[in-house]
């Protein structure tokens, strides 16, 4: 059994924690296709404790 402290350690992915220095490190899908405008019209996502805006050009 973890302790909460290894746990939060293994588990929190904001910037700058283990977790998420791991995660930052691969691709990660942040919006599927059919959720972009054809427009290009951007829109808010947050991942990993981070807003991140995608659109289409």
């Amino acid at each position: 059994m973890l302790t909460k402290e290894e746990n939060d350690l293994l588990t929190q992915t904001d910037a700058g924690t283990p977790g998420g220095i791991l995660l930052r490190s691969f691709w990660q899908p942040a919006a599927l296709s059919e959720e972009l405008a054809h427009d290009g019209a951007p829109f808010k996502v947050r991942i990993f404790g981070e807003d991140l805006v995608p659109f289409s050009r």
